[in-house]
């Protein structure tokens, strides 16, 4: 719980009044750990509020305090801090360590203090004093020490996004484990998915819709999985990244899909293809460059799945991996995404920030795919 207690500290310690509402608690578990439902979060919060409490930082109320409970809850409305200036002070400890010592020196408290479980218990203490790889080992440790009793597991690019906030920190886990071959794929609940010989998924219920087009492999895996049971999509393609540029793949091989989905539903009409990448400025200069290939021969263009794209907004952002690439210009981005998502788009850009494809998990497809199956 370090990193979620740190978090607490810092906003007690900012907090004007000594009294600190549940709502904003709960605000900042949501963005730590956006990718748990609010029950477990409230089990992560609760866990943290009581270490506090047990170190006297902060008052829980007493259960019979008036208003200060809601029947069925088991959080309280508030929490009050004890000392203030104690607080403040440990959070810039922890937050803002003042010199490469006192770094070191909180490294190494993490390193022999921090509450290991399972196969971190053997693990952890003996990890070598790197802030990076402390990082990501109290990551780990958070989540095997919360994960539910029947946890999902997730493709692993997916499963590295919702740990680390970067979707490839989990790339060769397969090959070699984490921390010297101590974790691996099963201890974090997810899975290696290869990438596919062949591009198209067909539902086995054959419906008149749109086709859906994904840039990676891991999104293309959720996506198809999701679509056979409960199909949104008249088929799934693999987009292989900017392969899908190329003029045959991106007229006649494209066309030869719409056709065939056209086909098997019985429909006059061909689908729409609709597409869903990164959103970030290499991710969307893709579609944008197909587009421009499919205009000069006089086919229809690829349409963002908004329904996805808007999805993706509400997850959080992260650092890019890619310069802005000289095809794209901010007008066709506009064009394509559309208002008011282009704005939000072109803002985080500006910030230099992005969003992974894979926080659309196969979670959230499922969650999506039954809200909107045909």
């Amino acid at each position: 719980m370090t990193i979620f207690r740190e978090q607490l500290l810092v906003m007690l310690s900012e907090s004007p009044q000594a009294k600190v509402t549940m709502v904003k608690l709960r605000k900042l578990s949501r963005e730590l750990y956006p990718h748990i439902d609010r029950a477990e979060r409230d089990d992560l919060l609760l866990y943290a509020l009581e270490e506090l409490a047990s170190l006297q930082w902060i008052r829980i109320p007493r259960p019979r305090t008036p208003k200060a409970w809601v029947k069925g809850d088991k959080l309280p409305c508030w929490v009050d801090y004890c000392d203030k200036a104690r607080i403040k002070q440990t959070a810039n400890k922890e937050h803002n360590p003042s010199n490469e010592a006192s770094k070191r020196g909180s490294l190494q408290a993490v390193r022999s203090r921090t509450p290991w479980c399972g196969k971190m218990m053997k693990i952890g203490p003996s990890l070598p004093l790197s802030q990076e790889t402390l990082r990501k080992a109290v990551l780990v440790n958070e989540y095997m020490r919360n994960r539910p009793l029947e946890p999902v597991p997730l493709p692993v690019n997916e499963r590295s996004l919702q740990l680390f906030g970067y979707e490839k920190t989990l790339k060769n886990i397969h090959k070699m484990g984490m921390f010297g071959g101590g974790i691996s794929l099963q201890d974090l609940d997810c899975y290696r998915v290869s990438e596919p010989l062949q591009g198209v998924r067909w539902p086995d219920k054959a419906i008149n819709a749109p086709i859906l087009i994904v840039e990676n492999s891991t999104t293309f895996y959720s996506a198809w999985m999701e679509n056979n049971r409960s199909p949104v999509y008249s088929a799934i393609v693999f987009g292989r990244g900017k392969m899908l540029k190329g003029i045959e793949l991106a007229t006649d091989s494209l066309e030869e899909i719409r056709q065939e989905s056209a086909n098997r539903s019985h429909a006059i009409q061909l689908p729409e293809l609709h597409y869903f990448g990164d959103l970030d400025p290499e991710g969307v200069e893709i579609p944008i460059g197909i587009n421009r290939v499919r205009k000069k021969h006089g086919l229809e263009p690829l349409y963002p799945a908004l329904i996805l794209y808007q999805r993706l907004l509400t997850f959080p952002e992260q650092d890019p991996v890619h310069d802005w690439p000289k095809g794209l210009v901010r007008s066709d981005l506009i064009d394509w995404l559309g208002e008011p998502i282009a704005t939000n788009v072109l803002d985080a850009f500006d910030r230099q920030r992005r969003w992974a494809q894979e926080w659309i998990s196969i979670v959230t497809f499922k969650e999506i795919f039954t809200a909107n199956v045909k």
